[in-house]
């Protein structure tokens, strides 16, 4: 279908392609960042989605209120995740599981995407992979030089640390 839009003050219109689709809103742009990232600081994520700090801090505080986001503290900096929070008392979970829990779920990472992502160093980074690979939480693939990483269940991964959480609680 054609669109028609006027042009200058007369009644002339130009027949055309229809409009394009608009450009998405800052919160979907802040949503799709947060999802593609699996965990995300304040400062990443508006340098990632080029908003203004004051715009990014105004739609991440509407989306927590709404419960589209959730925000941990890790490392003494808070971190955006994509979601209803999983769990009560992450800070239960040991460091290989926080770092299986913000790794993204729609794609593969390498130790230092995953270093650069959690903001950690990547022989710590690799050693939690390494003991998630090790239970079986991980899948794995070589290209060229570099191993990339992917979760291979998500919710056996969420059963685990829910059970971890839970006897930690009872004790």
């Amino acid at each position: 279908m054609m669109s028609v839009r006027k042009e200058g003050r007369g009644t002339d219109t130009v027949r055309g392609p229809p409009a394009e689709a608009p450009s998405p809103t800052s919160r979907e742009r802040i949503l799709r960042k947060v999802s593609e990232s699996g965990g995300i600081t304040f400062r990443r994520l508006a340098r990632g989605t080029g908003l203004a700090n004051g715009v990014t801090d105004y739609h991440l505080s509407g989306l927590l209120r709404e419960g589209r986001l959730w925000k941990a503290t890790y490392e003494g900096r808070p971190h955006f995740f994509a979601g209803r929070q999983p769990i009560d008392g992450i800070i239960a979970l040991t460091k290989a599981e926080r770092v299986a829990w913000t790794l993204p779920i729609n794609r593969a990472v390498t130790v230092k995407e995953a270093s650069a992502m959690l903001q950690m160093p990547p022989s710590t980074v690799r050693r939690c992979l390494a003991v998630l690979q090790a239970e079986g939480l991980l899948g794995e693939t070589k290209e060229g030089r570099s191993k990339k990483y992917w979760i291979k269940d998500r919710e056996a991964l969420g059963r685990s640390i829910k059970a971890k959480v839970r006897s930690a609680r009872d004790r």
